[in-house]
């Protein structure tokens, strides 16, 4: 169970920080923003 939380926090940790390093000015692409062709 440490194992899991262990991996856990990690990933959390991993996520936060490339969520602060991520370009806010590139907006996340939506599904239903792509126009169909």
């Amino acid at each position: 169970m440490l194992e899991t939380k262990d991996l856990l926090k990690a990933t959390m940790s991993l996520l936060e920080e490339y969520y602060n390093a991520h370009d806010a000015s590139v907006k996340p692409a939506k599904i239903n923003d792509v126009e169909e062709e």
